[in-house]
């Protein structure tokens, strides 16, 4: 009897080798471009399933192999070969008689469908003793966007991943410094507004308590901290939004921003000049560099910022940033 169960585990051990050498040869040929090594980890049958989803591009869901290889074949056409990296690590693999299903963590800096890191689930059959793919889904997780731009944190409020515009800011900023890991701000005031809004953002690192802040709210978490300058040059603003169980910060104005600034002007009927001088303002510009950029006196500038207070119904650029950046 102890000598079947060895003989079980070790084919199983065999079998879970040979099942993440095919994952590792599939990865390997996708990057080298090496289209028949790719395709030859595939069971080309109408049972193929892939799914793949990322935040820039959404949900793509094949059926059959043609569907799946004549979306991925466009990979191999159209690309030349980089030296861009990726790593692979395989967390857990399962074997029952000829199924097997693993699933795998992937980090990767290629440009592709713009995925930094993916959670991965694999399924595979053996056929006439080799394995071969029958499934795969792939989930693409932080945003390379956001990385690029901004502050991840996780729930605790432990600074993640910075990147590299954000960690210029930072570097020279007098109003903000890392302290045991987070990021903390120099004035008592100001880091206990900050605090107190990292700690609500990790509040909705999960999926379904994001789902109930959305549907009670109308729209996804969107923060803004609105930090007054000393020397009457303006105020800056950093957003914190959620996305991937992390919380991000981003200073200044980002995509996201502006169509918040757009869509803020459109429901509170700005006229073209009004918008610009509101988005002059989220920016945290004061009212004679707004001026100067627009090529309009600083007592225009002034009148249309009044125009822009009276239509949202606040009295202060601090109060009119916060308005404007509540509109989903």
């Amino acid at each position: 009897m102890k000598d079947e169960i060895a003989k079980v585990e070790t084919r199983r051990s065999a079998d879970e080798a040979a099942v993440e050498a095919l994952l590792n040869r599939e990865i390997d040929a996708f990057f080298s471009l090496d289209y028949a090594a790719w395709a030859d980890c595939y069971l080309h049958s109408d049972k193929m399933r892939s799914t793949m989803m990322s935040h820039e591009l959404g949900l793509d869901v094949r059926e059959g192999w043609d569907q799946h290889d004549a979306g991925t074949r466009l990979h191999f056409e159209g690309q030349v070969p980089t030296s861009e990296r990726w790593e692979k690590r395989t967390e857990a693999i399962h074997v029952r008689g000829d199924m097997a299903w693993a699933t795998c963590r992937a980090t990767t800096d290629a440009s592709l469908c713009m995925m930094g890191e993916t959670y991965e689930t694999w399924v595979l059959e053996r056929h006439d003793g080799a394995w071969k793919i029958v499934c795969v889904n792939v989930m693409a997780s932080r945003s390379r966007q956001h990385e690029s731009d901004g502050i991840a944190v996780d729930a605790t409020g432990r600074v993640v991943g910075m990147g590299p515009s954000a960690s210029r800011h930072l570097q020279n900023h007098p109003a903000f410094t890392l302290r045991g890991g987070c990021l903390r701000a120099t004035d008592p005031s100001v880091d206990r507004a900050l605090q107190a809004a990292i700690t609500r953002a990790g509040a909705l690192h999960g999926f379904f308590e994001q789902a109930a802040y959305t549907e009670m709210e109308g729209q996804r978490f969107a923060y803004p901290i609105v930090i007054e300058r000393t020397d009457d040059t303006g105020h800056e603003v950093i957003m914190l939004t959620v996305q991937d169980s992390h919380t991000y910060l981003e200073f200044g104005t980002s995509q996201a921003t502006t169509a918040r600034v757009d869509a803020s002007a459109l429901v509170f009927g700005l006229s073209d000049n009004q918008h610009r001088v509101m988005l002059g303002v989220v920016n945290g510009q004061s009212l004679p560099v707004i001026a100067a950029e627009l090529g309009i006196s600083p007592a225009t500038a002034k009148t249309h910022l009044q125009r822009v207070y009276e239509k949202t119904g606040t009295t202060s650029m601090t109060a009119l940033v916060r308005t404007v950046l509540s509109v989903a």
